[in-house]
């Protein structure tokens, strides 16, 4: 993991795998979490699927592709304001 801006950015597969394993240990208990809390938690930041680069630039490239972009902006600002 790396700090970044006060900002902890997910660097390698290991991070992400302990988020996984976390997530699905309490899952279905009443210790259940939601991922994104789990995800703030370990690295400090969360960004939903539909937020991923890849995500977006693999989306047809039409007028759509703006309003992608536009609500990853807009997540991204809602829940990581600091």
């Amino acid at each position: 993991m790396q700090v970044k801006s006060n900002v902890y950015v997910v660097t390698d597969l290991d991070d992400l795998s302990d988020i996984n394993e976390e997530y699905n240990q309490y899952k279905g208990t009443h210790m259940e979490r939601e991922c994104k809390d789990v995800a703030i938690e370990k690295c400090g930041f969360f960004l939903p699927e539909f937020s991923y680069f890849d995500f977006i630039n693999d989306a047809l490239d039409d007028a759509c592709k703006t309003i992608l972009v536009k609500t990853a902006m807009e997540n991204i600002e809602k829940n990581h304001r600091m």
